[in-house]
C-alpha cells in the first residue's frame, strides 16, 4: 500500500470533504524525476520509501515529502513523513512534520529538517 499524507475535513467518502481522496493522491504523486532518488510533484518533492541514502547513520531518509522556499532575507522548508505504521485505517493521520523558517537568505534547511525528523520518527 502506498501510504501518503492525507488531509481532509471529513471521511474519505464524505460529500463534505474539503478535498476528495483522488485530489489528494494527485497532489502527492511524484510526476517528474529530478535525480535518481527524488520525484517532483505539484509543488512537492518526494523521496520514495525505498530510498536508503542519506546522512551517516540514518536508517532511511526516504518516504517523505518536502517543499523548500526562499525570499529576500529568508529561507524555509516544510517536511512531512507519514507514520511507518501499517494500519490502513489510522485516524487521524500520524507521522512527523517539520517546519522551519530562517532569517537567512540562500541557505538550505532541508538536511537540518531531515535530521530533526529523524529524532522524532516513530
Amino acid at each position: 500500500m502506498n501510504k501518503h499524507p492525507f488531509s481532509h475535513q471529513a471521511g474519505p467518502t464524505s460529500k463534505n470533504a474539503f478535498l476528495k481522496k483522488d485530489v489528494i493522491q494527485q497532489l502527492w504523486k511524484g510526476e517528474i524525476s529530478v535525480n535518481n532518488r527524488t520525484l517532483a510533484g505539484l509543488g512537492w518533492m518526494r523521496i520514495p520509501s525505498d530510498d536508503y541514502c542519506g546522512s551517516e547513520k540514518a536508517s532511511s531518509l526516504g518516504g517523505l515529502w518536502y517543499h523548500t522556499g526562499g525570499a529576500v532575507g529568508a529561507s524555509s522548508v516544510l517536511l512531512i513523513r507519514p507514520s511507518s505504521s501499517k494500519s490502513p485505517n489510522q485516524e487521524p493521520p500520524a507521522g512527523v512534520c517539520v517546519v522551519m523558517l530562517c532569517n537567512l537568505q540562500d541557505t538550505s534547511l532541508l538536511n537540518l529538517a531531515k535530521e530533526v525528523e529523524e529524532i522524532f520518527r516513530d
